[in-house]
């Protein structure tokens, strides 16, 4: 059964449904004690039956212990049979794995966090290995015999004119 606003909204004021919505709701809720009664009717029956099949089977292996008793027991024993080989079971996974998300495999994942591990959260979750730290990068030297040096960029002194006309 669907209220609907307004139906809150009287309720909300008054205290009460409308009479016409509280009739619906009483039919309503009628139904619903009917279908849990014949849904629990319905669970009563099937445990009886269940019940009364589980005597059947127990009359059943009694009748057949006690033609048993009266048989002469077998003069010869067979063999015990040999329990059969346990199969090889698949090795459990780990239960910290089931938590968590699949992923690829990076093969140069780094610590982003810090934290020691790489691929955090995920099943390829493991030890961060310590970079490989690369030796520093070399310099360059400048040493004044190199080849730009102050005498070869020096101005040279302009050559004098000289006065033809006189």
């Amino acid at each position: 059964m669907k209220l609907t606003s307004w139906d809150k909204f009287v309720r909300f004021v008054t205290g009460k449904y409308p009479k016409e919505t509280q009739r619906l709701i009483n039919e309503h809720n009628k139904k619903l004690r009917e279908a849990e009664k014949e849904r629990a009717a319905k669970l009563q029956k099937e445990r009886a039956e269940k019940e009364a099949a589980e005597r059947k089977a127990q009359a059943a292996k009694k009748a057949e212990a006690e033609k048993a008793k009266t048989k002469p027991a077998p003069a010869k024993k067979a063999p015990a049979k040999k329990a059969p080989a346990k199969k090889a079971s698949t090795p459990k996974p780990n239960p910290k794995d089931e938590y968590k998300r699949p992923a690829n495999y990076k093969a140069n994942a780094k610590d982003g966090d810090g934290d020691g591990l790489v691929q955090d959260g995920t099943v390829h979750e493991r030890p961060a290995t310590a970079p490989k730290k690369k030796a520093p990068a070399k310099k360059p030297t400048t040493s004044k015999s190199s080849t730009t040096s102050k005498s070869s960029t020096a101005k040279k002194p302009a050559p004098k004119k000289s006065d033809d006309k006189k």
